[in-house]
């Protein structure tokens, strides 16, 4: 790389890295802004359009998502890999493998009028700026003929032009023979003579067009910190998003509680339960105020999240992340039918939850320290 290569990248390096830590950080506080207005609530109708939208149609487009990132990603980094294998190739002559250039000029983009011999010879095999060209290994140098489009080294530099006058060896050079080379475009033919030592492959017609310009820019440090930018969005997209849509599962459990499943209708009488009123006790855990956030929890989310003989507190609420660090009292109530063994202690307990604990053979243990007397209903 010359000097100007490297200020250049480095100049795009840290225009990058600025750039990366800005968006890096605007995209960590929108997700957990988001996530904020799920857990209070804020997105519910949007959640519950959501869970109204045909499941398999969801999968559909889950996969679709997925699938165009994947090839998104295959098709940068494929681009990416191809123009590194020109940029590393281009020196190098084309000795029985291809060798593929990068068109930078438009000496053979069109033929120019005086040029008569393009006319009288039908020769229209002209390439554009930008495009692809494959040169084939070099043919010995006398089956080098005149119109046969070549390459050649001058000053670090490749120049694809067409031979237009051969100087057989002579006095002034008896043991070489003399190409003249000139673009179809431009009206004088190259400075000075090519040599056959200074050419590295015949150009035969096989071209792509415009590609030539994506891949410069390929090569370039900009294209490569691009390229960086493009793979860290389609790898951190799906992070977020996998993020956004646990907490909206969360929130899902709170509004939709898992509800019985339904049992065919048998004309019997329905088995009664005999209701035990529940054993209070006193249960010295730390104090609560009751100034802090109260938060409903349903008998449903019970069943989803603990295991017959868990303790429920405030504590192991916290920790399955059902309510907040900074709520200080807890209240549940009935939702639906609890099939879990449970010992609970919470702040408050509701009637309708109380017995469908005890039905499921659970106790109750009331933390007389931190709830208020007019949370706790005794009566049954």
């Amino acid at each position: 790389m010359t000097s100007y290569e490297i200020y250049v990248f480095v100049l795009c390096f840290v225009v990058f890295s600025l750039l990366t830590a800005m968006f890096t950080y605007l995209i960590t506080a929108i997700t957990k802004m988001e996530l904020e207005l799920v857990r209070h609530g804020h997105r519910d109708e949007a959640i519950k359009k959501e869970l109204n939208k045909n499941k398999n149609e969801s999968k559909v487009m889950l996969w679709v998502n997925r699938i165009t990132s994947i090839l998104l990603c295959l098709v940068f980094v494929t681009a990416f890999s191809f123009a590194i294998f020109i940029r590393a190739t281009e020196n190098r002559p084309a000795n029985g493998i291809p060798s593929i250039k990068v068109v930078k000029s438009e000496s053979m983009a069109k033929k120019y009028s005086e040029n008569t011999y393009l006319f009288e010879n039908d020769l229209n095999d002209q390439f554009q700026m930008f495009d692809i060209v494959v040169c084939r290994h070099l043919p010995p140098e006398e089956e080098l003929k005149l119109y046969d489009i070549v390459i050649y080294k001058k000053d670090d530099m490749h120049v694809i032009h067409r031979i237009v006058g051969i100087e057989e060896p002579n006095a002034s050079h008896p043991n070489e023979r003399h190409f003249l080379l000139q673009g179809d475009a431009v009206e004088n033919p190259d400075k000075f003579p090519v040599l056959y030592s200074q050419m590295q492959g015949i150009y035969e017609g096989t071209r792509i067009p415009v590609v030539g310009s994506f891949i410069l820019f390929l090569q370039s440090p900009a294209g490569w910190l691009s390229i960086i930018l493009i793979i860290f969005a389609i790898i951190a997209t799906p992070i977020v998003e996998r993020l956004v849509e646990n907490e909206k599962r969360k929130r899902l459990a709170l509004l939709f509680p898992s509800e019985p499943e339904e049992q065919p209708y048998i004309e019997e009488e329905e088995p009664t339960y005999e209701i035990v009123p529940p054993v209070i006790k006193t249960v010295l855990y730390p104090r609560y105020t009751t100034k802090g956030q109260l938060r409903e929890i349903g008998t449903g989310v019970l069943n989803e999240h603990y295991q017959d003989g868990d303790t429920v507190d405030i504590q192991s609420l916290k920790q399955k992340k059902l309510i907040g660090s900074g709520c200080k009292r807890v209240k549940v109530i009935e939702t639906g039918k609890l099939d879990k063994a449970l010992t609970l202690h919470v702040d408050s307990c509701s009637k309708k939850a109380r017995e469908a604990i005890l039905k499921a053979g659970g106790s109750i243990e009331i933390n007389v320290h931190s709830a208020s007397h007019s949370d706790i209903d005794t009566t049954l």
